[in-house]
């Protein structure tokens, strides 16, 4: 079973959990991650936790469902912004957002603009992310030419001097596809047959950076098990560990 799927059915079950890695303030981390979002020309995507952290817990549900389970293309839309779970008085502290917010959608700005902001209430109240894919849907492809645009700029400033996408059967890096991912989303929209294909390297950076390891922030729990970052969460008896060389020759031939 692929890791992926395996977090997913505990995400499902409600196993998965995603808490406030430090309490208390957080500060320090929105600048950083204001740095971080414009350093790659993405928005910031806050999920922002109460004291109690009880009210977040169906973001952090819905999020986790999102990774686990969530398609392809769905998960592609996480690649085109950054990601930062942070205490909401810390939140309330830089712009005005309601203590109801499940997320919340930052502009690049060294003074954070929201662009939208998505209410608890309006979850699926069992953790499925339709409602939360939508919402990201509708702000992150508002203006995705330009989202585009900006990218390439900062693509060629950053001196990654790759293939274009039309280059099949170029296959870009990790790195590459964070950088580019507004570049690579508009490219899959608009070639139906690499649609699939683009996408799936889209999300796979997307998981890599949030699902894979504990995303900025916060932490993944799994039952009483704490997840630690790129360790297999089956048992430790050696039937479920794939080198990572042969998991790339697998990915490469079955996707």
């Amino acid at each position: 079973m692929k890791r992926r799927t395996f977090l997913g059915l505990a995400a499902a079950s409600g196993a998965a959990k995603l808490v406030l890695a430090t309490p208390g303030s957080t500060a320090p981390d929105l600048r950083a991650a204001l740095v971080r979002a414009q350093a790659k020309g993405k928005p910031l995507l806050i999920l922002p936790i109460g004291p109690d952290m009880d009210g977040s817990k169906l973001a952090g549900l819905t999020l986790g469902q999102l990774l686990g389970r969530g398609s392809d293309e769905d998960v592609a839309l996480l690649a085109l912004c950054e990601f930062q779970a942070l205490a909401i008085s810390d939140l309330q502290a830089a712009v005005t957002v309601g203590a109801g917010a499940a997320f919340v959608l930052l502009d690049k700005l060294d003074s954070p603009r929201v662009l939208g902001t998505l209410g608890r209430g309006e979850l699926d109240p069992q953790g499925g992310p339709e409602p939360f894919v939508a919402w990201l849907h509708k702000l992150l492809t508002a203006d995705l030419a330009q989202a585009s645009q900006q990218c390439a700029e900062l693509w060629y400033v950053g001196g990654l001097h790759v293939e274009p996408p039309h280059a099949v059967p170029w296959r870009p890096r990790a790195e590459e596809t964070d950088r580019a991912a507004a570049m690579l989303y508009e490219f899959a929209l608009e070639n139906q047959d690499q649609r699939a294909r683009w996408m799936g390297f889209l999300a796979q950076s997307a998981a890599a950076r949030l699902w894979d390891q504990d995303p900025p922030g916060a932490k993944w729990v799994l039952g009483p098990m704490t997840r630690t970052p790129q360790s297999d969460p089956c048992p430790a008896c050696g039937m479920a560990f794939m080198p990572p060389r042969a998991k790339e020759f697998l990915d490469y031939y079955t996707k």
